[in-house]
């Protein structure tokens, strides 16, 4: 986050979301939409 003022936080690049499906075709579908282009990762992690 771009700022002119002194920052007493620090960003990182982690959420965690938890989506529960009944079968694994909607899990990949899940799991395609929020990887489109952005990085897959290791443990399940990806980066938009």
């Amino acid at each position: 986050m771009d700022s002119i003022a002194p920052l007493k936080f620090v960003f990182y690049e982690a959420v965690a979301i938890t989506i529960s499906r009944d079968s694994q075709q909607e899990i990949d579908y899940y799991w395609n939409a929020l990887s489109k282009d952005g990085e897959e990762g290791p443990c399940g992690w990806l980066k938009d």
